[in-house]
């Protein structure tokens, strides 16, 4: 509540939005117990509300009473300041200072307030700081005594004894004295070698286990209290299946090395005698692909629960509704299991967490097997190395060669409802050459008809007076930019000069009067010529902006439906071919 009244305060929220900016945050139950009520516009009615619903009647009750037997016991005096602070202002007491001094003396130890009682002090703060002052001394007083304690015990006179020797008869008398005392020792201090436990010896360890060592630092525990049944036990370690599946595998002729056979990154995958599987128990179903149903021709069973199948993206899933039960046979491990059908890719055959469960199978991490009981054997499932999970996942990769979509990608880029734009690229013409020969006589026609839009020069002369006049309007009583003369380069300054010839020949440009001067500069082309531009941002600083901005070219594009004539953008120096007034 006080967090909530700060946030208001900082920034200054109005009485009318209170309400709904702390009601924002309710979430489950909150938010159904507010919707349930009676819309509140007052901040002072929910605050009310809330402690009606949350906080009991007793509730001040009993920190009023834990406020009055609050004690400083074995916390230190900030701890105890800031308890009793916090329930004070839980409370809601206000008092004067000389009250909560009072109260905050008669909660202190003993033997802090009676040292602070002989020194001043003005307020609460000083009070405190006493105190802890106090704590402190009587800390280091403590340690020193304790320390001065523990050394005198420990420290004995040594002198000569008095004792005389005894005999051989005396010898014999104190030995049952000294077994008797042995017995008396503390069974705790007797410490086992082998488990590094306390209260046994290594002979009489109960957890005997026997550590074999093995290479590359790796060990195991095997524990010596097995049963004679369990020694005897069958154990057949299977390896996955040699031979051809349903697609074709890479023959691998290298020799593997010990990172291959490393299991750290790993699912569990082998090979059945004509499938692939995973064993993951992330899975909470066995599942199979659609593909081996169809190969392999099995019959299904209807789904005693259908369900959907929902992925990460936010598309549709996919029903469940069909089982069939797949024989699999693992070297002498056979076996048949019912699995879901489902479209999968990474391999044939997916067992979950249904077929660990009811084989009770046990996994071990740095082998990556998997070991479980069968028909009264045991039985032990052996990975598929790295380097045969990367020929096996390689060779199902497809390298699709060509960048055009298929039929079934449009197919379902059309199913998602999404934006689309499709482009159908049509070969009508493959020409080698520019001449009008060895053009279709359809295209000659054409351009013989419209021949002066294909000139190869653009000719002389302003183009003809349309019915649209451009003009570049400036604003009112702004100062046109007029620089002084400048230096250039002579050979600069000989190319500007032909081009502006060229130019004024042409009579694209002509001679003005006009006081507005800007600025020239020669860009070099790619193809070693120059290009002569200028620096018409004094200009457009001045100049009357549009009143609509230009459209972006995403705007353009949309409205390119149902168009049959395009036009070239970039056409060759079209800003000659307008005129400016």
């Amino acid at each position: 509540e006080m967090k909530v009244e700060q946030f208001f305060s900082c920034h200054g929220i109005s009485e009318e939005r209170k309400v709904s900016l702390a009601t924002l945050s309710f979430q489950g139950h909150a938010m159904y117990w507010w919707t349930s009520l009676e819309k509140r516009k007052e901040n002072k009615e929910l605050r009310s509300a809330l402690r009606m619903r949350h906080i009991p009647p007793y509730y001040e009750h009993e920190l009023t009473d834990k406020l009055q037997r609050l004690k400083q016991g074995s916390s230190s005096v900030e701890e105890y300041r800031k308890s009793m602070e916090l329930l004070m202002m839980r409370v809601g007491i206000r008092e004067e200072e000389r009250t909560t001094i009072s109260r905050f003396q008669s909660g202190l130890n003993l033997e802090i307030r009676d040292k602070f009682e002989l020194l001043p002090y003005r307020d609460l703060y000083e009070l405190v700081q006493l105190c802890s002052r106090v704590e402190h001394q009587l800390k280091r007083k403590s340690f020193r005594k304790d320390s001065t304690l523990s050394y005198s015990k420990n420290f004995k006179k040594e002198g000569p004894s008095s004792k005389p020797f005894p005999n051989e008869k005396e010898k014999e008398k104190e030995r049952p004295s000294l077994k008797a005392s042995s017995k008396d020792t503390k069974t705790s201090d007797i410490k086992c070698f082998k488990c590094l436990g306390r209260g046994h010896i290594a002979s009489k360890c109960p957890t005997k286990k026997t550590m074999i060592l093995r290479g590359q630092d790796h060990y195991s525990s095997l524990d010596e209290a097995i049963s004679s049944s369990s020694i005897l036990e069958s154990k057949e370690e299977t390896y996955p299946c040699e031979g051809d599946l349903l697609m074709l595998r890479r023959l691998l002729g290298n020799q593997s090395s010990d990172l291959d056979k490393s299991q750290r990154e790993n699912f569990f995958y082998t090979r059945c005698k004509v499938c692939s599987l995973i064993v993951d128990s992330g899975s909470s179903c066995n599942c199979c692909s659609t593909k081996l149903v169809k190969k392999l021709a099995l019959t299904t069973l209807p789904h005693p629960k259908p369900y959907n199948l929902q992925w990460i993206n936010e598309e549709g899933g996919i029903l469940v509704n069909q089982q069939v039960n797949i024989p699999i046979s693992i070297g002498k491990y056979k076996d048949e299991v019912l699995c879901d059908i489902v479209p999968l890719d990474a391999s044939h055959i997916l067992l979950g967490r249904p077929w660990k469960f009811d084989k009770k199978t046990i996994h071990e991490g740095l082998t990556n097997k998997i070991s479980f009981h069968h028909l009264g054997k045991k039985i032990v499932l052996c990975p598929l190395s790295p380097s045969q999970v990367k020929a096996s996942v390689s060779s199902k990769e497809v390298v699709h060669k060509s960048h055009l979509p298929l039929k079934n990608d449009i197919k379902k880029t059309l199913l998602c409802e999404q934006p689309l734009y499709l482009l159908y690229f049509k070969e009508t013409l493959a020409a080698t050459s520019h001449e009008l020969e060895f053009l279709p006589h359809e295209v000659q026609k054409l351009l013989k008809e419209f021949d002066d839009l294909f000139p190869q020069e653009i000719p002389s002369g302003l183009p003809p007076l349309r019915g649209i006049v451009h003009q570049i309007d400036l604003i009112p009583g702004a100062s046109l930019p007029n620089m002084p003369a400048y230096r250039t380069n002579p050979q600069e300054t000989k190319e500007i000069e032909s081009q502006v010839d060229d130019l004024l020949k042409k009579g694209w440009v002509q001679k003005s009067l006009s006081p507005c001067v800007v600025l020239v500069l020669l860009v070099p082309k790619k193809d070693g010529k120059w290009r002569m531009c200028t620096d018409c941002r004094a200009i457009n600083n001045i100049t009357i902006k549009y009143r609509h901005p230009i459209p972006r070219l995403d705007d353009i594009l949309d409205k390119l439906h149902r168009a049959i004539i395009f036009s070239k953008i970039d056409l060759k120096s079209g800003y000659h071919q307008i005129p400016i007034k």
